[in-house]
């Protein structure tokens, strides 16, 4: 499955949504790692300075799973790298219901193929949820459902 998430990632990991939110995207994490899932990195920099900003903690907990996360960021063979130049023409009248900050997401996911875009953005889910061009599903019914590493192979 190809994957495009937003920064809730980061978010998580940095501790920002709490110890909870920390260890359910760190058991993702895991649990992806031991899957034959791709994660599809955005052409923005925003998305990439908040990854790149993981590496700086000094903790044991987060700076061992930054340093899971960048192992897959880092494997071509996990990732699909989106290119600034790559960036789809998305149709006007889904441009027009998106939030302006998340239309990179949509970008992403058109340009890579992706199957599923993951958010915890209740707007950004609102306005594609029912347009059809992109899965969208929210980080929590996400997380609830992504296998186990037990059961990822």
């Amino acid at each position: 499955m190809l994957l495009v998430l937003n920064e809730w990632v980061f978010h998580d990991l940095l501790f920002d949504n709490g110890d909870p939110a920390f260890r359910e995207t760190a058991r993702f994490l895991i649990a992806l790692q031991a899957s034959e899932d791709v994660l599809v990195i955005p052409a923005e920099e925003r998305w990439k300075r908040k990854a790149f900003q993981l590496m700086t903690m000094s903790d044991t907990r987060r700076r061992l799973i930054s340093r899971l996360l960048h192992s897959l960021l880092r494997n071509s063979d996990r990732t699909i790298r989106i290119q600034p130049e790559e960036n789809p023409q998305i149709p006007q009248e889904l441009l027009d219901l998106l939030p302006r900050e998340d239309v990179y997401l949509v970008q992403a996911y058109v340009a890579a193929g992706a199957d599923l875009l993951v958010t915890t953005d209740q707007g950004l889910y609102c306005a594609i949820g029912d347009h059809g061009v992109v899965n969208c599903r929210m980080r929590e019914d996400f997380l609830a459902e992504y296998p186990s590493p037990s059961s990822s192979k």
